[in-house]
């Protein structure tokens, strides 16, 4: 069932703070606009799936936001239309790595660094979630570096 307690406009649509719990589990506290998650907020979604801190546009994360997944994997950064866009930060947990870049529709896309669970470092060109186009690859404990060119993920 939903239920919602905050501030309402004329026509009663939510408008300004509020609290909402919605009937599939998911429960927001923030900001509204006509009736539409807008401004900073925070979102819980149902069955662990992760936590939602952050801005909003239109019901959808917009703007600058961190997103806790429930597999302890966490998001920070830009976001537009539901989906990591622009600048941002994901470290993943479970396999102890991280990633620093660009983001275009939730996948690695322009200028990023990956960082490897043995500790090497690449950093350069994504395309559509791989490597592509110049990149350097560091090795972990000073073992080098190395100048590598790829074509939507294969070295050339």
């Amino acid at each position: 069932e939903e239920c919602y307690v905050g501030e309402q406009n004329s026509t009663n649509q939510r408008h300004g703070r509020g609290i909402m719990a919605y009937p599939n589990g998911c429960r927001y506290v923030g900001c509204f606009i006509n009736d539409k998650r807008h401004g900073y907020g925070k979102c819980w979604y149902p069955n662990g799936l992760g936590i939602y801190t952050g801005y909003w546009k239109d019901n959808k994360k917009h703007g600058r936001g961190t997103m806790r997944y429930a597999n302890g994997d966490v998001y920070e950064g830009e976001w537009m239309g539901d989906r990591p866009n622009g600048t941002g930060t994901l470290t993943m947990t479970e396999k102890g790595e991280l990633y620093s870049g660009d983001f275009l529709n939730h996948e690695k896309h322009g200028r990023g660094m990956y960082k490897f669970k043995n500790g090497d470092v690449y950093e350069g060109g994504w395309k559509e979630d791989v490597r592509h186009g110049n990149g350097l690859y560091m090795f972990a404990k000073n073992r080098g570096t190395c100048r590598e060119m790829y074509y939507n993920g294969v070295p050339v």
